[in-house]
């Protein structure tokens, strides 16, 4: 170690000179520093659900929603409606917006004579003026399930505009110019909130920057103090400071080379570093004074100093290296870049405290009034006394810290088997915060702002995929927090109630046909299906964000999903032999019973039908006339 300080020392004036080159470089890199705090693109890429997920966004023009909800005293006055217009064709307008619904370009099916009409809930550009006709939309609105509680609360106080992002589109960008485009035009008489994982993303861009900014800067105070009081000298506190800084400020440059963006974590890193990295100057500085007591030369007084304590400071460094390099492991990319860009910065402070702080020692004068002061101070300082008395606790009681020790170990063995796995994101949040408040606002008017979202495949014009589709939504509508599915079915299911009075799927192709022609061209159906009619999605939204409830939800819907049969088989009524018409009955009153069920479960989670009920029915119901068709 001698030699490596010597080495340093005789090429201090190289050594400042390529310091200065790579803060020089770092700071130009720090320039393209950007925060990304879209979690979903740091998951594994080759996962099949992100890859499911991705083709899904793909597919049907964006898995992300940026939503806004707009809350007055009525939604249905003129000026209100007039808001929502102007703010729904504006946000329209944003390149990169695939679609956006709300109130005044929402599809509507309408009962005229001899038909159905296919238009919309406003006229476009038209917004009722007189009192009589805002009160008869409002009550026509909060009639249909299709708007009550999806885009309009059943008070009819609060309403939401849903605008779906293109995957490929700037996320943040977008969410920033919704928001400021929702302050422009939003009056004081409404209160605008902001929803879904767009909006989320860019306040916890805010955020990010924001911690930054304040924690940063208390840290580097408090290291200051920390350092003042413990050297009362300028360089005392100067140097180690300046070699923590650069090494932060080095590795935000590495960052940039690496293609890497502050995330959630890594925004932490100048806060950890400042910490952590000043260790390693502080123990070359305390060297140096005891050095420099009995060898008034500063270079010789460096060399020494850095030969003495240069392994344990590498060593201090390189434990707590490989420590941030065990974070590769990690499955996440945002842990993976957290742990290199740490390790990276740890190397960088050590680096800096036995090269470059060496160096700069080396060519300092000797103090000799600070020496003077420090050899008096520190003969009856108070840390001395309290370290010496500290010191002599330890020795003498050596059985009994071991024992406290082994008691504390053993306490954390058995709790280990406690831990739990959960995150809810918004407990990290003051109930005050802006997204605290506007996503407990989603779930408690539109069921949250989370969606959930089930890929179909097939020809979903067929009545019996149309049928699985609304089985499924009823089943997810029992599943506790889980709220508003929809899919094209319930269009389907819509205009059949107002053409033929009931709410369910046609049982024949030409019955589905004709209700689907009249769909043909809508920019909706782009949403719910492809091009070919031969994928589609059910989405709902999730009312919670803690995990464990999100579990508990998944394995409920992938229970059900794994219970629905592989091949859906359509007999015509002609075709079935009257051997096996009495299995088909059977068939289908276990389908009107299963439906009834989830009908009253929707209403009563904890209802429950008896088997010997279910055979009362059966008894009573007689033989059910069979439809054209049976699936």
């Amino acid at each position: 170690m001698q030699k490596f300080a010597s080495l340093i020392i005789g090429n201090r004036k190289f050594i400042f000179l390529l310091t200065i080159l790579i803060t020089l470089v770092s700071l130009y890199l720090m320039k393209d520093i950007r925060i990304n705090s879209d979690i979903i693109s740091y998951l594994p890429q080759n996962d099949p659900t992100v890859i499911s997920f991705n083709e899904m966004g793909e597919k049907f023009g964006g898995n992300y929603m940026a939503m806004v909800a707009l809350k007055s005293n009525d939604v249905f006055s003129h000026k209100t409606l007039e808001t929502i217009r102007a703010l729904t064709d504006s946000i329209e307008k944003l390149d990169g917006v695939s679609s956006v619904t709300s109130l005044t370009n929402i599809i509507d099916f309408k009962e005229i004579e001899g038909g159905l009409e296919v238009g919309n809930l406003l006229e476009e550009g038209k917004v009722p003026k007189t009192s009589e006709a805002l009160k008869a939309l409002k009550t026509y609105t909060l009639s249909k399930s299709m708007y009550k509680g999806s885009l309009i609360s059943a008070d009819g106080k609060v309403t939401v505009i849903i605008a779906r992002l293109r995957d490929s589109a700037d996320r943040i960008k977008l969410a920033k110019q919704i928001r400021s485009i929702t302050k422009k035009i939003v009056k004081n008489n409404t209160r605008a909130y902001f929803g879904g994982l767009p909006m989320q993303m860019s306040y916890l861009n805010r955020l990010i920057w924001k911690n930054m900014g304040l924690l940063t800067p208390i840290v580097a105070v408090l290291i200051v103090l920390v350092l003042f009081f413990s050297f009362h000298s300028k360089r005392g506190v100067l140097l180690p400071f300046t070699t923590v800084v650069l090494s932060t400020l080095w590795g935000f440059g590495a960052m940039v080379v690496l293609g890497y963006q502050i995330t959630l974590i890594t925004g932490i890193f100048p806060v950890l570093l400042l910490a952590v990295g000043s260790a390693y100057g502080i123990h070359m500085v305390n060297k140096y004074y005891e050095e420099i007591r009995s060898d008034s030369n500063p270079k010789t007084a460096t060399t020494k100093a850095l030969a003495k304590v240069g392994i344990p400071i590498i060593l201090a460094g390189v434990t707590t290296l490989f420590g941030f390099l065990s974070l590769l492991t990690s499955d996440l990319s945002l842990i993976q870049q957290f742990g290199l860009i740490s390790a990276f910065g740890v190397l960088f402070a050590l680096l800096a405290s036995i090269t470059f702080l060496p160096g700069v020692l080396s060519q300092m004068p000797v103090d000799s009034r600070y020496l003077t002061r420090l050899q008096k101070t520190q003969k009856g300082s108070f840390v001395v006394h309290l370290m010496d008395g500290f010191s002599a606790f330890i020795l003498k009681r050596e059985k009994l810290i071991l024992a406290l020790t082994a008691v504390v170990v053993l306490f954390g063995i058995l709790g280990f088997p406690k831990i739990t796995r959960n995150v809810n994101m918004l407990e990290y949040f003051k109930p005050s915060s802006e997204i605290r408040q506007s996503e407990s606002l989603m779930e408690k008017y539109f069921g949250g702002s989370i969606p959930i979202q089930l890929h179909i495949k097939g020809n979903i014009k067929n009545p019996a995929i149309l049928q699985e589709m609304r089985l499924i939504e009823r089943k997810l509508q029992i599943i506790p927090n889980v709220n508003k599915p929809q899919s094209i079915a319930d269009l389907i299911c819509e205009m059949n109630r107002v053409m033929n009075g009931r709410y369910v799927v046609p049982d024949t192709k030409n019955g589905v046909g004709n209700l689907w022609f009249m769909l043909e061209g809508r920019d909706l159906l782009s949403q719910m299906i492809t091009p070919d009619s031969r994928e589609a999605q059910i989405q709902a939204n999730l009312g919670t964000m803690d995990t464990q409830q999100i579990i508990a939800i998944v394995d409920s819907v992938n229970r059900f999903l794994s219970a629905l049969p592989d091949t859906l088989v359509t007999l015509s009524r002609d075709s079935l032999p009257p051997a096996l018409r009495a299995e088909a009955n059977n068939y289908l009153f276990d389908q009107v019973s299963q439906n009834l069920t989830l009908e009253l479960q929707k209403r009563d989670p904890h209802f429950k039908i008896t088997a010997h009920l279910l055979e009362q029915l059966k008894a009573q119901a007689g033989n059910i006339n069979l439809p054209d068709s049976l699936v």
